[in-house]
């Protein structure tokens, strides 16, 4: 894990809580450093620095969606929470309670967020590259700088991300037999800046995942 980067800081233990289940959901590998140290003490946090969160770079961009997908649903979650204190009575339920209510909301809402993504075997018409997959195939040939893939041989990889709502795209992985065509396979992806077509589900835009092999003969 010598290569993880912090893409994020908090600064009490609870509030990892729900994010662990999800990137455990996902199978993100991550690591949140000086954890143990700030439960034992939590007065600690700012002399530790808080509790940082370390994911490898390549699950950078998921990570941050999905950190993105939890601060927008606190909102909903709040309000929720709020409607359901007015409903009961205070004395009724203890702080306890009341925070398992509000963890319970966040994991709902964020674990319905993370299951929105569709196979291409479940939407009624798959993600498109606008001008056509050859001309993605070629941007991205052009893209890909072979003096830095190391080794001699045919080597292949498999492209898999996410077509969002908006033809943007993310969480892009790369799983093949040589990492730095990998490497290079995702750099190569990252420069091509047209937004594609989202696939679509009775007719409205959902997210999508992609899979787009090559191959490399070096």
């Amino acid at each position: 894990m010598k290569d993880f980067q912090t893409v994020a800081t908090f600064n009490v233990a609870h509030e990892i809580m729900v994010l662990k289940s999800i990137l455990d959901h996902e199978g993100i590998p991550y690591l949140f450093q000086n954890e143990n140290l700030i439960a034992v003490d939590p007065l600690a946090s700012f002399a530790y620095g808080g509790i940082n969160l370390k994911v490898h770079p390549n699950d950078i961009e998921k990570v941050k969606e999905i950190l993105d997908n939890l601060n927008s649903n606190l909102k909903i979650v709040f309000e929720t929470s709020i409607k359901f204190c007015k409903s009961i009575s205070l004395e009724k339920i203890t702080m306890k309670k009341l925070l398992f209510f509000f963890l319970f909301l966040v994991s709902v809402t964020a674990f319905s967020q993370s299951k929105e993504e569709f196979t291409e075997e479940k939407v009624d018409v798959v993600a498109q590259f606008p001008e056509g997959i050859q001309v993605f195939r070629s941007v991205f040939a052009k893209n890909i700088k072979v003096n830095k893939i190391k080794g001699k041989g045919i080597f292949r990889t498999e492209l898999i991300f996410i077509v969002e709502r908006d033809g943007t795209i993310s969480g892009i992985k790369a799983k093949g037999d040589n990492e730095s065509f990998n490497q290079e396979a995702i750099k190569a992806l990252k420069k091509i800046k047209t937004k594609w077509r989202p696939a679509k589900v009775n007719g409205v835009d959902v997210r999508s995942y992609y899979k787009f092999p090559s191959t490399a003969n070096i």
